[in-house]
């Protein structure tokens, strides 16, 4: 019974961090809620798990800003708030990982400035101006930190999506730090999403460095010239390579590899700011996933067969309800909402259970 008990609790701990990555697939979330109505026990250990990470979740924040605030004023900021108590496994594992991010980004050096953080709630976009002029715009769910100094201007990518607009400034490099890597601009307009540990760039004008996270950005670095490779460009990680305009690079965490090409239709990629998606012969399943971020309610495709349609249209994002009305006016599908989430149907399907 007791190893049972163990087991149960390693499956049910191992299901709270899969629930808790961005890029978890519907068919393992599917999974893992219905074995929460089978399994009562491995319900509790899994909601227990799902709090506790959430409490390190807002631990790591706190931690991330103390660390940039003392290395920016060379002093202890006053505690704001108590620490969620947490399981002592836990808390000594959230150390080493703090510990690691926080000693890898190496973040400021001078006195005097602040480290703000902003945030986004799903489906809320927000544009903030910091003290040098640059303009970030965070789309849903999103999280940075940023802090400016009279030599650095940088930022950290926490979760989400964001689009940048860099004042110019020869002296003060911008850095925003993602995944492991730094992305290093002076005057440009670039956009970047991040998925756990993977991140994409969009770089719609002027160019940036991307190089080791914390470490110099590269005053000459290798310049990708993609009209080398009009297939595309695929290689393992590099130490360094710069990107112009028009590229849009994709950082995949989990094979340590980088793809790049040229997008003749980069600026569909800031859409999301004037409030719309566009998709151009995208499969539905990709529509739905992207809706789903603006989403307080999960959306999930219960017919497969519907999963591979092509899409062809724009989509309002002030509204998921308008936006879902206008995609079954585009392709031969039902939304029907569920005490769940909201089912996406073939036309002609009825859900078995609302």
């Amino acid at each position: 019974m007791f190893r049972t008990s163990r087991r149960i609790t390693r499956e049910a701990t191992a299901a709270a961090v899969r629930t808790y990555n961005e890029d978890i697939k519907d068919s393992e979330r599917r999974a893992i809620l219905a074995r929460c109505e089978e399994d009562p026990v491995f319900k509790a250990r899994y909601m227990e798990a799902h709090e506790l990470l959430g409490a390190l979740d807002d631990w790591r924040d706190e931690l991330r800003e103390d660390s940039m605030y003392r290395t920016l004023s060379g002093k202890p900021r006053a505690r704001r708030r108590s620490l969620r108590n947490a399981a002592a496994f836990g808390v000594a594992a959230s150390v080493v990982l703090v510990a690691v991010v926080l000693t890898s980004i190496g973040l400021f050096t001078q006195p005097g400035s602040t480290v703000t953080r902003y945030t986004t709630a799903v489906g809320e976009q927000r544009s903030v101006t910091l003290p040098d002029g640059s303009t970030i715009t965070l789309n849903t769910g999103s999280q940075i930190l940023a802090g400016i100094t009279d030599t650095v201007r940088r930022v950290v990518m926490d979760r989400g999506e964001a689009y940048f607009e860099v004042a110019k400034d020869p002296l003060r490099p911008f850095t925003v730090e993602v995944g492991g890597r730094s992305i290093t601009a002076h005057g440009t307009a670039f956009n970047v999403r991040r998925l756990g540990g993977s991140f994409t760039v969009a770089l719609v004008d002027g160019r940036v460095a991307l190089h080791r996270q914390g470490g110099e950005p590269p005053a000459a670095p290798q310049w990708l010239d993609l009209g080398a490779h009009p297939g595309g460009f695929e290689s393992p990680l590099v130490e360094e390579l710069g990107l112009r305009s028009g590229t849009v690079l994709h950082f995949d965490a989990h094979s340590q590899t980088i793809t790049a090409r040229h997008d003749p239709e980069i600026g569909r990629r800031q859409q999301w700011r004037q409030g719309r998606l566009s998709f151009k012969d995208q499969p539905l399943s990709t529509v739905v996933a992207e809706l789903s971020r603006y989403s307080t309610k999960p959306i999930r495709i219960h017919d497969a067969d519907v999963a591979d349609i092509r899409v062809f249209a724009t989509l309002r994002l002030d509204s998921i309800d308008t936006a879902l009305s206008t995609l079954e006016r585009a392709v031969p599908i039902r939304v029907v909402p569920t005490l769940s989430g909201i089912a996406v149907l073939a036309e002609d399907h009825e859900p078995d259970t609302p």
